[in-house]
């Protein structure tokens, strides 16, 4: 009997274990997708935030006034997301060396913050 014959009980066995073992996999790995998907979306992840429909509502509420100088109006999505996170800062620099900045960035994080020209609320056209 060959090692490589197709047909022995040897490979028959081997293909159907590693198939099995394929399919357990992808049910173990789908399973924590849709769990983590559930919890994040029920709020027990990040409090059901996240970071792009954050910068989204921060963008929505960016303003430029007649001096060139930027600020948030007040929207009701805005105040919703200063309620429901202590802890919420974000720092906003413009193309134009304009920037605004709300709350206290972590120590970790506050020492790059001079060295970045333009932050991700560029990328939504804020027309700054």
């Amino acid at each position: 009997m060959s090692f490589f014959n197709k047909k022995s009980l040897k490979w028959q066995l081997i293909s159907k274990v590693t198939i099995v073992q394929s399919l357990i996999l992808i049910l173990i790995l789908a399973f924590h997708f849709f769990m983590f998907g559930l919890l994040w979306y029920l709020g027990y992840i990040n409090k059901g935030n996240s970071y792009i429909a954050s910068a989204q509502i921060i963008s929505d509420a960016l303003r430029v006034n007649k001096d060139g100088n930027i600020y948030l109006s007040e929207s009701a999505d805005l105040k919703k997301l200063r309620a429901e996170n202590n802890d919420f800062w974000f720092v906003i620099k413009t193309q134009n060396k304009k920037s605004l900045t709300e709350g206290h960035p972590p120590a970790t994080i506050s020492s790059v913050l001079p060295r970045f020209r333009c932050n991700f609320l560029c990328r939504f056209r804020t027309g700054c």
